[in-house]
């Protein structure tokens, strides 16, 4: 076989892997999922406590970003005390919709507070460290 045809071979290869590449990554995105993790920290006795962990829903103004906010909102029955959003959760400003219609029946409660400050004691970033890691 002739160089030429070794190289139109590799090419024909990797045009290939890369279309079952792209189709795997669209199926994935569709596919939400719930995982359910134990994490024994609270003394014996106490009631669990339910998180939701919300992280990079992307959302934008599409069909599909309104259907992952619905998938998101049906776990408001699921039994959950605190829901935590770690970002990238809406990625233009038509997302914001869908964002809030996903966060709604959550936020109903009247314990419930939607507060874009960090919880956490620890300043961020750390005294002398700008924002940009310098």
């Amino acid at each position: 076989m002739s160089g030429r045809g070794v190289a139109l071979r590799a090419a024909a290869g990797v045009a290939g892997a890369g279309v079952a590449l792209a189709a795997y990554a669209r199926a994935e995105a569709g596919r939400y999922r719930l995982r359910r993790v134990d994490v024994p920290v609270l003394p014996a006795g106490c009631r669990p406590v339910v998180l939701l962990h919300v992280s990079d829903l992307h959302l934008t103004g599409s069909r599909a970003s309104w259907r992952r906010a619905r998938w998101v909102r049906s776990l408001a029955g699921a039994g959950v005390d605190a829901v935590v959003l770690t970002g990238d959760n809406f990625g233009s400003p038509a997302g914001l919709a869908p964002l809030l219609s996903a966060l709604a029946p959550f936020l109903a409660s009247p314990e419930s507070s939607l507060s874009p400050e960090p919880l956490s004691p620890e300043p961020f970033p750390p005294p002398g460290v700008e924002a940009n890691g310098t």
